[in-house]
């Protein structure tokens, strides 16, 4: 069974708050969804049973002698599986994962919990690893490589917006992107707009049905600094390669697919946009989540074996 944090809830009688090892302590506030319509509430067992009344909810002791299953009694929990056998429920099936979704796009495991004051003052504290999981895949990501791997062309993306507050964390990994120089020379312009989505759609098939694309653009080079003639061109090409990817593993980091575009008709997208005759597109961004078509395509995993395009001197 897994549990899941969801809304349209009665209001929780005690604070409960949720931490990772690399962030404090925050409360967590269940929000109204369209699709569920109660919530797991982070318990021990002693405080569910109670809860349900089951008899002598609060005894965790255990005793040596085996019981019908050949399994040593353990107290309430022993109790709790008997009170259940009218449900056809055995004492396995009360195993359970719990896993925490975040609005951040992010899901964590429960690592285990923590008290914190007593009595009305009371507040339980989730614990939770940092272990990331894909979201709607079975690949966990646990470390960069990992990340690049679960990273792939999102080919088909649905109706559902990105939001805001994701929008923001990939445009900031944009931001803190290396660049020749240091001139940070990108330009991008965020397009989220039905009008902007079907301005795109007329300058690139390649648009994925994606509600946000983000058109990157280079900014000419009219200030003295250390590029000679075109360097500025060729080495903001790279520039926008690096910024595109960096932006393509953040959005996958948060659950979001992406495919990063070179074809498209650059001076429509100009005129379109009314982007500045100094700034050049240079590539699509769309950014969504993908449906069940934006799967991986049959060539994503196929890579070269390493020795055929690396050598050392």
């Amino acid at each position: 069974m897994r549990k899941r944090l969801f809304s349209k809830v009665a209001t929780l009688t005690a604070a409960v708050a949720i931490t990772a090892v690399t962030f404090p302590f925050t409360t967590l506030t269940a929000k109204a969804a369209d699709d569920y319509s109660y919530l797991y509430a982070g318990l021990t067992w002693q405080e569910y049973w109670a809860n349900e009344k089951v008899y002598q909810a609060g005894d965790a002791s255990s005793s040596d002698i085996l019981d019908s299953h050949q399994e040593y009694d353990t107290g309430a929990f022993d109790t709790v599986t008997r009170a259940t056998t009218n449900h056809g429920l055995h004492r396995g099936s009360f195993q359970c994962t719990t896993v925490i979704d975040t609005e951040d796009g992010k899901t964590y495991d429960l690592a285990g919990w923590e008290v914190e004051g007593e009595g009305k003052d009371a507040i339980t504290k989730m614990k939770l690893t940092d272990k990331i999981h894909k979201k709607k895949n079975t690949q966990e990501i646990e470390n960069f490589t990992d990340l690049v791997k679960a990273r792939y062309s999102a080919r088909s993306m649905s109706e559902r917006k990105v939001e805001k507050e994701k929008l923001d964390q990939i445009l900031e990994v944009a931001r803190l992107s290396p660049t020749a120089c240091n001139l940070q020379r990108q330009r991008l312009k965020v397009v989220t707009s039905k009008e902007g989505i079907q301005k795109l759609r007329d300058c690139t098939p390649c648009h994925f049905k994606a509600s946000t694309i983000i058109i990157l653009s280079i900014e000419e080079d009219t200030k003295d600094s250390a590029m000679k003639g075109d360097d500025w061109y060729k080495f903001g090409l790279i520039d926008i390669g690096i910024v595109a990817e960096h932006m393509a593993l953040k959005a996958t980091e948060l659950g979001i697919g992406s495919t990063i575009v070179g074809m498209m008709d650059a001076d429509k997208v100009r005129e379109m946009f009314a982007i500045p005759v100094t700034e050049h597109p240079v590539l699509l961004l769309p950014l969504g989540y993908p449906d069940e078509k934006g799967k991986p395509c049959i060539l994503h995993a196929s890579r070269l074996p390493i020795n055929d395009t690396v050598t050392w001197a």
